[in-house]
């Protein structure tokens, strides 16, 4: 940990990154890929997938059918 610990104290740069994973609930979470070549992966962690988590929300509750244009159609 010295190395994350320098890292904090002398404010290195960051780096943003996605990482894609498949996790079926049985077995260990399986790494698809990660992404890190473009500006846009901040933008899908926290925009987009607060809206794909207020669609299923909704689906589940019941408020929003198949037939209501969704970002997770």
């Amino acid at each position: 940990m010295p190395f994350l610990k320098n890292s904090w104290e002398v404010d290195e740069h960051t780096i943003y990154g996605r990482y894609d994973l498949v996790y079926d609930g049985k077995t260990p979470p399986k790494l698809l890929e990660y992404n890190a070549d473009t500006p846009t992966g901040l933008l899908e962690a926290a925009v987009i997938q607060w809206q794909w988590l207020q669609d299923y929300n909704a689906r589940r509750e019941g408020s929003l059918t198949s037939s209501t244009p969704s970002t997770n159609d």
